[in-house]
């Protein structure tokens, strides 16, 4: 059964897709997704056209980011800024190399009836992950903890990029501001819905473990923790000179 985004929420639904290095990590995605869902649109991000102008359809558009960095959040970001440029209503966010299951859009689109954005969840009661190795799903479950509890965030799943937004929600982020590389362009977004006041809803995913390669290198993650911790204490700091600046009113 395929979902009717236009009747759930009004308007157009873009599902933004980086491109991988390797252009046939995506092609079985985005035939699927055209497959099961016939009134979505694909945005796919890039920074070579070459190869991927072969995908380009009435319903596949590409994208191409002048990015020096080899980042995967400036490409999310970049796709979500044209999407909204474009008039989309709702923008989807989706790794195009096999860890979502293009038949849990569905879901993800029908909870955004009732939410301003929905996400998928790895972390939820009823999710589950398949394929990968033990280690590296305790090692994701432990940094996703450890970066909740610092930043105070009520969400479960705050590196996911399995997510869909309303374009009212996404003009009350400051996407611009938002400059780092998955995950930490995923955990802003999520410090930023939260600080916003969106409502977010999270439902619970079927993760495929992606085999090739680690969504944060090891030697990155002292970096990557350093910035989290950077921001619970920017968030710290301006909850205690807001209380200040209250209590002297």
């Amino acid at each position: 059964m395929s979902v009717e985004s236009e009747h759930l929420v009004g308007g157009r639904t873009l599902i933004v897709l980086p491109l991988p290095r390797q252009l046939s990590q995506v092609m079985a995605t985005v035939a699927e997704i055209c497959t099961l869902h016939c009134d979505v649109e694909i945005l796919l991000v890039t920074r070579d056209l070459v190869e991927a102008r072969q995908l380009v359809s009435d319903r596949v558009h590409l994208l191409r980011v002048l990015d020096e960095t080899d980042s995967r959040g400036s490409l999310y970001r970049e796709g979500i800024l044209w999407g909204l440029a474009h008039g989309f209503s709702v923008l989807v966010e989706m790794s195009p190399d096999g860890p979502h299951r293009p038949q849990d859009l569905e879901l993800l689109l029908w909870q955004l009836t009732k939410a301003d954005a929905t996400f998928g969840s790895r972390w939820t009661d009823g999710a589950r992950t398949v394929e990968g190795g033990l280690a590296r799903r305790l090692l994701s479950r432990a940094a996703n903890t450890c970066t909740r509890r610092l930043l105070g965030l009520p969400i479960r799943d705050v590196t996911g990029n399995f997510r869909a937004f309303r374009s009212e929600a996404l003009h009350k982020l400051s996407l611009m501001n938002v400059r780092e590389d998955d995950p930490l362009f995923q955990i802003q977004l999520a410090r930023q819905a939260v600080r916003a006041k969106l409502v977010v809803a999270e439902m619970p995913i079927t993760f495929v473990e992606r085999r090739r390669h680690s969504d944060i290198p090891p030697s990155a993650i002292p970096g990557a923790l350093k910035r989290v911790v950077g921001w619970a204490l920017q968030d710290r700091w301006q909850s205690r000179t807001r209380r200040q600046g209250e209590v002297r009113l």
